[in-house]
């Protein structure tokens, strides 16, 4: 993290967000979504400029009820910011408003800072995690999709449903964006001898959306695609 004074994140926040309320609604697959905006972290770019992260969350909402985090360039002026662009709500990921979203940046995965926002999906008994992939671009962010983290579903309970038990690590990968390297073990059932489980996938960038090389092939995977990868626009 790129530690400045917190005054520097409030009045960076207050040139890209301008005068909208922190407080709003929003709309999104689940439906309306009332959040609260909060400025996370400035992360510096190039040229003297940075990327402003914007989580906004509703906890304690509806199960259903997402998180979204939004993305401002910003330019430092003399002692002020000058805002480039605003990219609202540029991904949605999580439940129960987004209380548990967490984030950080990678810059050892691309030529361009990579922001990954995590978020953990509990079900009947299955518990996945998953984290949107946002490239910090040189003109614009661009939202890339969702990749499929860890999974377990050893509390369903299921005695003839296949088990599983995994988690996962962000990795480089040569010829492609990063890659997932899947660790744990599976089983026939609950109860069943579990075998381990280990798998490496490489994701690539194709037509502007996250994909992987190959099968994806992991356990369970009903992970959320709930935004749209697409290259956002560029700053007006």
């Amino acid at each position: 993290m790129y530690a400045l004074p917190a005054s520097e994140l409030q009045s960076a926040f207050k040139a890209a967000w301008g005068d909208a309320a922190v407080q709003f609604e929003a709309s999104s697959t689940a439906g309306a979504e009332s959040l609260t905006a909060v400025p996370v972290r400035l992360e510096p770019l190039d040229k003297g400029r940075y990327a402003l992260i914007i989580r906004e969350t509703s906890p304690g909402a509806a199960h259903a009820a997402l998180g979204a985090v939004s993305v401002a360039y910003l330019r430092r002026d003399g002692a002020a910011w000058r805002s480039l662009g605003l990219w609202r709500e540029i991904a949605w990921i999580g439940e129960s408003g987004g209380g548990a979203i967490t984030l950080s940046v990678r810059r050892d995965l691309a030529a361009r800072p990579l922001l990954l926002v995590r978020a953990p999906h509990l079900g009947q008994g299955d518990e996945e995690v998953s984290a949107a992939a946002v490239l910090l671009g040189a003109r614009s962010p661009k939202a890339l999709g969702v990749l499929p983290l860890d999974g377990d579903n050893t509390g369903a309970g299921y005695p003839d449903q296949q088990a599983f038990s995994y988690h996962a690590v962000i990795v480089p990968s040569p010829g492609a964006l990063l890659a997932v390297r899947y660790r744990g073990w599976t089983a026939l059932g609950n109860g069943e001898p579990q075998r381990p489980f280990r798998r490496t996938i490489a994701f690539r960038i194709r037509r502007g959306c996250l994909a992987p090389v190959g099968r994806l092939g992991i356990p369970g995977g009903d992970y959320p695609t709930t935004f749209n990868c697409k290259a956002a626009a560029s700053p007006p």
